[in-house]
């Protein structure tokens, strides 16, 4: 992620994150600009992305952007994905979370796309349905607790990300993404150029890439009780 440009009139992939393989759950990819459009290149970075998730066995990639462009145009992206002639298949999007699955050569990519609206309004859903449980006497409320809570934020929406690869910026933000998810992810952060800064999108190379993965390999999970 970077600092975002409202008065962008296109959507820059921003930031990625990982699952499955060298990281057990998904890659987080977050873009940033308006619901307006998609640029060409960010199309390609997409499908360069894909390339390398299959080639480091990552099964699971999750893009995020904060107005909802890329899951406005998910139905685009898998059309662009699947005229790749590496690509064997694109299932049609699902309408809840615009989850498709890219079929390759040798394995399937399940790609989900989220933005800042999956924080706030998935919230007040899991809020309505712990509501409706205590009413219909499912659910006493002394039973309502913090693991609770967290079992349904993160269960009923995508996999938390191990990963995230962050683009641009002097320094890492959010954009809104739901907190509940990263509460063990790792990140890793390729700032902006200084001369480039809120100017030119950071590019996500290949070396960046694999780069993230090898530190996140290196790193000992330790989750405190």
């Amino acid at each position: 992620m970077t600092a975002w440009n409202a008065s962008s009139s296109s959507t820059y992939v921003r930031a990625v994150a990982l699952h499955k393989g060298r990281c057990k759950t998904p890659l987080s990819l977050i873009p940033s600009g308006s619901a307006t459009g998609l640029r060409p290149d960010t199309l390609v970075q997409l499908e360069q992305l894909v390339q390398w998730c299959a080639s480091s066995s990552v099964e699971h990639l999750l893009l995020y952007d904060r107005q909802g462009c890329l899951r406005q145009n998910a139905a685009a992206i898998c059309k662009a994905l699947a005229r790749n002639a590496t690509v064997a298949d694109c299932t049609r999007p699902e309408a809840r979370h615009r989850t498709f699955d890219v079929q390759l050569q040798r394995q399937k990519i399940r790609i989900s796309m989220l933005d800042a609206q999956d924080g706030r309004a998935h919230i007040a859903r899991v809020g309505q349905v712990l509501a409706s449980a205590v009413r219909q006497g499912y659910l006493a409320p002394k039973e309502i607790d913090i693991a609770l809570l967290d079992d349904k934020l993160i269960d009923s929406l995508v996999p938390a990300p191990d990963l995230m690869i962050v683009l641009g910026g002097t320094y890492c933000r959010l954009h809104g993404f739901p907190p509940w998810h990263l509460r063990l992810t790792e990140f890793y952060h390729v700032p902006s150029p200084l001369w480039s800064w809120n100017s030119t999108p950071t590019q996500l190379s290949r070396a960046h890439f694999e780069q993230a993965l090898d530190l996140y390999s290196d790193c000992e999970m330790r989750q405190g009780k």
